[in-house]
This record gives C-alpha cells, sequence and structure tokens, in this order.
C-alpha cells in the first residue's frame, strides 16, 4: 500500500509540474527539469520533446517501479525461508515487467512527439491545454497517476477521457444504503450475543466475546439503546419495551432482543434434537409430504421370470402388479413462555435448558411413531392385522411359520429361511421376493443377551466351543423401550429400507422441529412453540416379521 501510494504521489506530482510549467518561458522550464535529470534543448521543439505532461508522469513512473524493485531484492537476506525466497523473486518480477511496459510507453512518447515540426507551438499548446484538461479531470474523478498518464500517452482527447471517467465515477458512487448498514450492525449484535450467551449455556456454539457475561436485563438495555428506544423507566418497563420494541407513540419496530432469545432458544432445541436418543432414523425410511391431507404411496412388486421367446413370435410385455397404501402427517408441539421476571433474574435456563429438552421431546415423539406401528398391529390393506397367518410374518401361526421363541440362532435362522422362501407375488404368483432380514428390533430387556447372541465368535449354549456361531452378525440390533413397553420378550426383523417396510415422513421432508414465538399478554414477556410435522405408516408388511418371543 505504501508503494502504491508513493506511486500515486511521483505520478501527480510530474504531471502537476509538467502543467504547471507549461505556461512558463523556457528558460523556467530548464532549470527543473535539468534538475531532474532531463536533458533540455533551448528549441521550442526540443523542449516539447523532453517536457511534456505524459512524459514527464511516465519518467515518474519508471522511478518508482525500478525503486520498488530493487527494494523488494534487498529483502532477500541469508538464512530466509525458501518459500518467501520465491515469493519475493516472484513479486520483483513482477515490478520488472511493469517497469519494461513504461519503458515502451516511454519510447512510444518520445517517438510521438519528435514528429512534431520545431516550429509547432500551436500544436504544443494544444497539447498542453489537453494534458492539463485530463489531470484536472482525473483528480476529480479520483484516478491514480497512471489512468491520467496513459491517457495522456495514447492521445486521448479531453471530451473522451471526461465521459469515461464520468461513467466510472458514477458507478463507483452506488448509493449506500442506510438501511443496509443498520440491518448489518443488527447481524452483528443478534450473532455476537447469541454466541456469547450460548457459550453461558455450555454450547458447543458458543464463543467468547463483550456479551458473555452480560446479564439478560443489560443485553435487553443494550438492545433497546441500539436501536435508538429509550431506557428509561423502571426495570419491569424496560424490559416490556425490549420485549415489544414500542417506540414512542406506539409504533412496533423488529425487535433484537426477542431475536436474540429465539436464536438462542432455538439452538438449544436443535441441540436436543440432535442428541437425543432415538432409533427410528436406523431401520426406517424417510419421506417427504407436501401437505397435511391423505396421501398414497404406490410400490411395484415382483416382475416375472422372462420368458422364453419362440423364434418368429413377439416379445410377451410383463404386466406389473403395484400396489397402493396411504400416508399422512401430524402435528405434534408444546409451549413455554419466557416473563420479565426470568429476564430480571438472569434465568438463562429458561429459554436454552427448557427448550433443549422441547428438543428432545420432540425426537422421541417422532421415534414412537413408527413402534407404535408394530405394538398396535392394527388392521392393514386386506383388512387383517399388519402382523398376520395371511401375511406370512408372524410367528406361531401355524402352517409351518416359526415357532414362537426368544431369540436364539436357531430362531434367526428359521426366521430367516421364512422370510426369504415364502413370500412370492407378481402377475403369476410365483416370483419370489427373496426378502433378507437386515435390521432386528428388540425390546431393552433382550439387549445384553441379544448383543452377546450377535456378538459371539462360538455358538451360545454348545458344549463343543469350536462351533461357529451361526447368529454372529445375522442383523444389525436396534434396542427400543417402545417395545418394553408393550412386551418384555416380542422381537422383529426388517429388511433394508430400500425393500419400503416403515416410513416416517416429514412435512416438505423437514425433520428438525420448528420454534416460533409471539407476544405473550398472559405473562407480559414472549411465548414459545416446538412443533413438528411427522407421521408413520406401514408400507409393506412382507419386510417386516414378528415373534412374539413367548
Amino acid at each position: 500500500m505504501k508503494g502504491r501510494n508513493f506511486a500515486f504521489g511521483a505520478i501527480c506530482a510530474g504531471l502537476a509540474l509538467a502543467v504547471a510549467l507549461a505556461f512558463y518561458p523556457d528558460v523556467a522550464l530548464a532549470a527543473p527539469l535539468a534538475r531532474a535529470g532531463v536533458a533540455v534543448d533551448p528549441s521550442w521543439g526540443s523542449l516539447a520533446l523532453h517536457a511534456t505532461p505524459a512524459l514527464i508522469a511516465l519518467r515518474a513512473q519508471l522511478t518508482d517501479l525500478t525503486g520498488q524493485a530493487e527494494r523488494k531484492l534487498a529483502e532477500v537476506i541469508d538464512g530466509l525461508e525458501p518459500e518467501r525466497v520465491r515469493a519475493i523473486e516472484a513479486e520483483h518480477g513482477t515490478l520488472i515487467r511493469q517497469a519494461d511496459g513504461v519503458r515502451t510507453q516511454i519510447a512510444a512518447e518520445e517517438a510521438r512527439i519528435a514528429a512534431i515540426p520545431s516550429d509547432g507551438t500551436a500544436t504544443l499548446l494544444a497539447e498542453r491545454a489537453r494534458s492539463t484538461a485530463i489531470v484536472d479531470i482525473a483528480k476529480r474523478a479520483g484516478y491514480t497517476g497512471t489512468e491520467a498518464a496513459d491517457a495522456i500517452a495514447s492521445g486521448t482527447t479531453a471530451d473522451a477521457f471526461r465521459i469515461a471517467a464520468f461513467d466510472v465515477l458514477a458507478a463507483r458512487q452506488t448509493p449506500t444504503s442506510t438501511t443496509r448498514v443498520e440491518a448489518d450492525a443488527r447481524d452483528k449484535l443478534v450473532e455476537g450475543a447469541t454466541r456469547g450467551l450460548l457459550l453461558r449455556a455450555g454450547h458447543k456454539d458458543g464463543e467468547r466475546n463483550e456479551f458473555t457475561g452480560m446479564r439478560l436485563e443489560r443485553l435487553a438495555e443494550e438492545a433497546l439503546s441500539r436501536a435508538g428506544l429509550p431506557t428509561t423507566g423502571n426495570r419491569l418497563q424496560m424490559i416490556g419495551r425490549a420485549f415489544t420494541m414500542t417506540r414512542a407513540g406506539g409504533m412496533h419496530a423488529t425487535g433484537d432482543f426477542p431475536v436474540i432469545l429465539e436464536a438462542v432458544a432455538n439452538k438449544s432445541m436443535l441441540t436436543g434434537w440432535e442428541t437425543a436418543d432415538t432409533t427410528y432414523q436406523i431401520w426406517t425410511k424417510k419421506g417427504s409430504l407436501s401437505d397435511f391431507k391423505i396421501a398414497s404411496r404406490y410400490g411395484v412388486g415382483p416382475l416375472p421370470m422372462l420368458k422364453k421367446k419362440p423364434e418368429g413370435t413377439a416379445y410377451e410385455y410383463a404386466t406389473l402388479a403395484d400396489r397402493k397404501v396411504t400416508v399422512m402427517l401430524a402435528t405434534f408441539g408444546q409451549a413455554f413462555s419466557l416473563t420479565r421476571e426470568m429476564i430480571i433474574n438472569d434465568d438463562l435456563d429458561a429459554f436454552t435448558d427448557i427448550p433443549r429438552k422441547q428438543g428432545i421431546a420432540a425426537r422421541m415423539t417422532v421415534d414412537s411413531l413408527p413402534y407404535a406401528l408394530l405394538v398396535a398391529n392394527a388392521a392393514f390393506q386386506g383388512g387383517n392385522p399388519l402382523f398376520h397367518a395371511s401375511r406370512l410374518n408372524l410367528a406361531g401361526a401355524g402352517g409351518g411359520a416359526p415357532a414362537v421363541g426368544l431369540p436364539s440362532a436357531d430362531a434367526f435362522e428359521a426366521a430367516a429361511s421364512w422370510m426369504r422362501t415364502k413370500h412370492t407375488g407378481g402377475t403369476d404368483s410365483k416370483t419370489r421376493y427373496r426378502i433378507k432380514p437386515k435390521f432386528g428390533l428388540f425390546p431393552v430387556a433382550q439387549a445384553f443377551k441379544v448383543d452377546q447372541l450377535l456378538t459371539s465368535v462360538t455358538e451360545l449354549g454348545q458344549t463343543n466351543p469350536s462351533l461357529k456361531n451361526r447368529a454372529r452378525g445375522f442383523v444389525e440390533p436396534v434396542f427400543s423401550d417402545w417395545l418394553d413397553d408393550a412386551s418384555a420378550t416380542a422381537w422383529y426383523l426388517a429388511a433394508d429400507k430400500t425393500a419400503d417396510t416403515v416410513e416416517v415422513s416429514f412435512l416438505d421432508g423437514v425433520e428438525e422441529p420448528f420454534l416460533d414465538q409471539d407476544e405473550d399478554w398472559d405473562v407480559d414477556g414472549k411465548k414459545f412453540k416446538v412443533r413438528i410435522d411427522a407421521g408413520a405408516s406401514p408400507l409393506d408388511p412382507r419386510g417386516l416379521f414378528k415373534n412374539p418371543g413367548a
């Protein structure tokens, strides 16, 4: 930056000197040019060659660039890191190339002026007038000396330079929006205060700043002050004003203080959502619905085996056997209030711990939905329950179905074989689905035994320790206490998500809860509402299997 300023000063000084001296006699001009190292011939034509504003400006620019190059090269000293040396050499090379470019311009300017006849007094006066006008325009437009020198050297007319400068100046001077400046200041306040309060609350997104140690009451006062609103009155009045951000005369403004509180509460709520101990997301399919109307999900069953095509005959078109199930959303929510008394008491937990726990509750609510479907075993398509003998997905239902029993290698093997071989369909009713269980859903009461069963190297209950455990890695275990509420022994198997077993849907696919706020006239404060729009629906019972366990 210093080099740039120096260059600008040198160039402008040269231009100003040339323009000023352009109106003095030759003798007055010769002395300063000689001191500047410019050879001067007494004749007017020779003077034009050596003393045009463009030439003086270009030579000043060349002097500055060569000086910068020398100083840059002097930065290379013994012991300097190789990477830094290479950077200095690169910058030095750039300066050298710039200096070479200026030398080329100097040569062109000298050649141009040399072509002026020795008696070209009128031409030289016109040149000086053009140069003077360009320098004046450049100063007014805030140009550097380089732009002015280039325009003079290239023969640009003063009118053309004035038009170009006006266009650039108009582009530079786009009015700065006062609203945008105020918005930036507000954004910084909200962001800083939010992060400071989050640090106080122990959140990972917090940071230590000027707001970290600030009490809530003081923060309310600060928000009013920065918004240009009065902070007078008693404490309850001041905080009430910060909640509503009411100006004199009853005019309402968008309040920073409520925005800060909402941002902190929202972060806390999402933290609770993210840390909630849930399992539905492991084995269910995520869906998206655009509204709360009953929607349909269509599925296409497996295609029948390919048929042999006799010579000279056409290919036979396959018939798709599709199915349709319905899904829909519901809204779940809970509200809490933040009062002026809580602000005075600096009760940070009121809008950090409470919304965090509500975030946990929101996800726990969603977590309960698919398990409620399994436990309720309500009627599905055709009128029969979700798990029923007719669906070939219930142990102990007769017809060769696996026996009822607790989790074991034998029980797993029987269930897996049943799911893989018994489900057929398609238009010919013979196409095999070949369903393979991917997840095992167990009550927490069975967790220790199941974990041992699925991870042991040798099979449990066998006297031969070298016997390989058939159940090892059989399924990915999922333990949920929602299942314990109905039975401590019943367990389930579920196919991969792509097999369409159970879908958990969200409004527009947004699975995080929302936090809304509004004025609470009942308690003179703010009321917050945590809500989530979600629903769970079974898609295809063939990908599910239930064993009552006992």
